[in-house]
């Protein structure tokens, strides 16, 4: 999954993206986080 026009940090600090992102692929939020 490629993210065009956002940073990994701005989609974890949006609630609406991150729960999108949560439901669909945790490893996604997982990943970000370490990032």
């Amino acid at each position: 999954m490629v993210m065009t026009g956002h940073t990994f940090q701005e989609l974890v600090e949006d609630d609406e993206l991150r729960a999108a992102l949560t439901a669909t692929s945790p490893e996604i939020i997982t990943i970000a986080r370490r990032a």
